[in-house]
């Protein structure tokens, strides 16, 4: 079936690219000691695909994030990635 449409195989492979980093980390995942841990960990990895996913390199994202978290005043809304121009 999909040597016969071409568009499967490109989801798959588009499902493959995306899920390959996500079953590397789970490795690494599994020394986090604690439940916060664990939690962060899982934090981190939801901004860095988010912010991949909306075109943005991801330590330029987080650097921008946590410059503008360290004003006086921020909009926590205009941080979020699809707001973002880099």
């Amino acid at each position: 079936m999909i040597a016969e449409n071409s568009n499967y195989a490109c989801l798959i492979l588009w499902e493959g690219d995306t899920t390959k980093p996500f079953v590397i980390g789970r490795k690494n995942w599994l020394f986090s000691f604690t439940t916060s841990g664990a939690e962060s960990s899982a934090i981190l990895y939801s901004v860095i695909e988010t912010a991949r996913a909306n075109g943005h390199t991801p330590f330029d994202y987080v650097m921008h994030c946590l410059n503008e978290l360290t004003q006086p005043q921020y909009d926590i809304n205009s941080l979020l990635p699809w707001h973002v121009s880099l």
